[in-house]
């Protein structure tokens, strides 16, 4: 009886056959479709979780981490703003750390040279920017159990130094004297 059951399932698993199916592959348009519908996606939550702070949705309350993280994407989401405004000259990089509104330059050729205009959105981007720098600071000292309150200075000096690494030549810093000159990079 064994010996029959063992020829019974032995000849049914002969009768099964397994097909392979190939799929195409996806064809470069696709490829490029997909990676920029990727790009969009990650635009668009970055543009989602900052208007959820201004709608009071985001991180709030005494996680720092959380108040970074959204600082962060905050920062990332101003970044190109931040760049055009000190080419402009409408910002730069302050010695304690944080930008600076000053005035712009460049703005139009009817402006008289002695009064240079200050670009409005750049004073808005400026408090946003300082702001999102704040809490990068306060996220930086609750990390490290080495660092004080009196240490505060310091990593807004640390903060600055990552800052002016990442800067084009010719972008507004303030030198030691308190001058404000154009980066060296």
């Amino acid at each position: 009886m064994r010996a029959l059951l063992l020829l019974a399932a032995f000849a049914l698993n002969a009768c099964i056959t397994a097909k392979v199916v190939t799929v195409d592959k996806k064809s470069t348009l696709e490829q490029q479709f997909i990676g920029e519908y990727e790009e969009l996606t990650e635009d668009l939550q970055t543009v989602a979780s900052v208007r959820a702070t201004a709608n009071g949705l985001g991180a709030r309350g005494d996680d720092p981490y959380a108040r970074a993280l959204q600082a962060r994407r905050t920062q990332l989401f101003y970044k190109d703003d931040l760049e055009r405004a000190r080419a402009k000259g409408c910002v730069g990089e302050a010695l304690d750390g944080r930008v600076a509104l000053l005035k712009c330059h460049g703005e139009s050729a009817s402006q008289p040279a002695s009064q240079p205009a200050v670009e409005p959105a750049a004073a808005r981007l400026v408090a946003i920017e300082n702001d999102a720098r704040a809490a990068l600071v306060e996220y930086a000292l609750s990390k490290n159990t080495n660092l004080k309150d009196t240490d505060r200075q310091l990593v807004w000096q640390a903060y600055r130094r990552v800052v002016l690494a990442s800067l084009k030549k010719g972008d507004p810093v303030q030198n030691n004297a308190g001058e404000w000159i154009g980066h060296a990079r």
